[in-house]
């Protein structure tokens, strides 16, 4: 589509752009697994709320919020050469606990993927030793 829009306008993309590495399987080097990291700590509540919904079968919310984890997920692949993990084929309106599993293998094999590119995931137990910390910045 980007191309398409830059031959309406009279802009050429570099041959990379045209391709789509998303569908091609391609990943890339990890560029800053630091911002890899935030990524992930942004996304963390996402596959939080994924796991509560599963357990209490709300299956809207589940698939929403599915479909915005399947999105920063595919992004993070393209963008950071993460694993390309396929969450929404599991998804099961009667039976969350397959999409369940699914998301727990994608974010444990991320966690491993970022700490192994030397990225630091900030973790908090308490939301006071969050705030402590960001009054330390």
């Amino acid at each position: 589509m980007l191309c398409t829009v830059g031959e309406y306008i009279g802009v050429s993309f570099s041959e990379d752009l045209s391709k789509d590495h998303a569908e091609s399987g391609e990943t890339t080097e990890v560029k800053d697994s630091a911002l890899l990291a935030g990524l992930y700590e942004e996304i963390s509540s996402t596959f939080n709320k994924i796991y509560v919904c599963c357990e209490t079968n709300n299956y809207i919310l589940a698939y929403l919020s599915a479909v915005c984890l399947q999105r920063e997920l595919d992004d993070a692949h393209r963008e950071y050469g993460s694993e390309k993990y396929d969450i929404l084929s599991f998804y099961e309106w009667d039976d969350l606990q397959k999409m369940n599993l699914a998301v727990k293998a994608a974010e444990d094999h991320l966690v491993r993927f970022i700490v192994g590119s030397g990225g630091v995931i900030k973790r908090y137990s308490t939301f006071e030793e969050f705030q402590r910390s960001a009054w330390a910045w």
